[in-house]
């Protein structure tokens, strides 16, 4: 298993939800895709894959912003994905730790990956988006173009609860998702 085959596996399992959630889905017409009018929202996770792990592994730093925080196998193996702390101190994904290269930062705390929990995280994730819009197109596990042309369907959605001053910006798609977990 690796951060790079459960990617090229996803979209099975993104036909799979959106089947199960839209079985009669229309398509968009040849006409429909030429209007150069359409509005196209692009929604992409930040961090996915690290705030998969923190939450199945180390739920207590949920929310700190503060600690380098990095996914890889083991402690020298390739790092996969970093947060904003971890990135300023120059960790960046790809990067290996070993004697004769780099040096582990003493504070960087390393996870594991888990893998039930990016299925799970992916999976509520595209349920939200598709609630919003029959047109949501998958990119990545984390990461969708939504066609809101024709508005979304918002009955099902509040902020209610998120006290976050971003969740206006980030659209209440995130809100949405932020919510169940």
């Amino acid at each position: 298993k690796s951060r790079l085959g459960f990617i090229g596996t996803w979209k099975h399992r993104y036909y799979v939800i959106k089947q199960r959630l839209l079985p009669n889905a229309r398509k968009l017409q040849a006409s429909e895709l030429e209007n150069r009018s359409r509005i196209i929202v692009h929604v992409d996770i930040d961090c996915f894959f690290l705030q998969a792990s923190v939450h199945t592994l180390r739920p207590d730093l949920m929310d700190d912003k503060e600690t380098p925080m990095a996914v890889a196998w083991g402690e020298t193996g390739e790092i996969s994905c970093a947060n904003y702390a971890a990135r300023a101190l120059g960790i960046r994904a790809g990067m290996r730790f070993n004697d004769t290269n780099r040096k582990r930062p003493g504070n960087l705390i390393l996870l594991s990956y888990c893998f039930d929990a990016y299925i799970e995280f992916a999976t509520n994730f595209y349920e939200a988006l598709f609630q919003l819009t029959d047109h949501v197109i998958a990119s990545s596990c984390d990461e969708a173009y939504l066609d809101v042309t024709n508005g979304l369907n918002l009955e099902s959605v509040t902020e209610e609860g998120i006290d976050s001053v971003n969740a206006s910006i980030r659209g209440q798609a995130m809100a949405k998702f932020i919510q169940k977990f």
